[in-house]
């Protein structure tokens, strides 16, 4: 390839934005500056949210970019000639519009990679996993990524961590307080539906929190092959 699909991503323009609407403002101008301001609020609204769509659609040229390396033959213009594609970005597009979550916007960026026929997932597992991750916070591919390998995490995430030479007796969560939510006050009523949830969605084996365990329980592996599945899907990686 010779230039980046970063250049084809058309610029966001604020100066443009704010003109046109100061120019709306100025035509329906009344008496009360309440309607002026009303305009001009509505105009930093637009500005706002086209920064954010521009930024998204950076990241999703960025993502197929790096398909076009990987997929012999494939061009921008198949890409885009793609139901399937244009679709799945659509449906990306307003889901990362509705979250504050930069972290969830780079995810939905990268599930889009996937949403064709030069996809190597089954189409109808890519549909599913397209709606899992518009759907799943932050916390819900934190604990299908801790619960791939708690062990590895706790050592990547600890700094100067030793594993003990003995493990004793302990539970689910008394590990996730120690090691994951050290500080997090009520985290027990933030995490609970959400296991609950993936295992609902069968990626996730069942994960009582206060059930006490022989001292390798805690460590197992618990997110299911199809969780593990999802957080390939989105190229997370085993460490935090």
């Amino acid at each position: 390839m010779t230039d980046s699909l970063d250049d084809r991503v058309p610029g966001h323009s604020p100066l443009r934005d704010t003109m046109i609407n100061a120019g709306l403002a100025g035509i329906s101008a009344v008496p009360l500056v309440g309607g002026v301001v009303a305009q001009f609020t509505s105009g930093l609204l637009a500005e706002r949210q086209g920064a954010r769509q521009h930024k998204f659609n950076v990241a999703v040229a960025r993502v197929v970019e790096d398909v076009l390396t990987r997929v012999d033959g494939l061009t921008p213009e198949a890409v885009l000639d793609s139901d399937e594609f244009m679709a799945a970005y659509e449906r990306a597009s307003r889901a990362a519009a509705e979250t504050s979550s930069a972290e969830k916007r780079t995810r939905l960026a990268s599930a889009v990679r996937h949403a064709g026929p030069w996809s190597t997932i089954d189409e109808s597992k890519r549909a599913q996993f397209l709606t899992l991750v518009a759907r799943y916070d932050d916390l819900h591919f934190a604990m299908l990524n801790f619960f791939r390998d708690p062990r590895a995490w706790i050592k990547a995430s600890t700094a100067d961590w030793h594993e003990p030479a003995q493990w004793g007796a302990s539970s689910l969560g008394a590990l996730l307080e120690k090691y994951v939510f050290p500080s997090v006050a009520g985290w027990r009523q933030l995490v609970t539906p959400v296991l609950d949830e993936l295992q609902n969605a069968g990626l996730l084996d069942n994960a009582p929190l206060n059930t006490m365990m022989t001292p390798s329980g805690p460590l197992q592996q618990r997110t299911k092959p199809l969780g593990v599945e999802l957080l390939q899907f989105v190229e997370i990686d085993s460490t935090p």
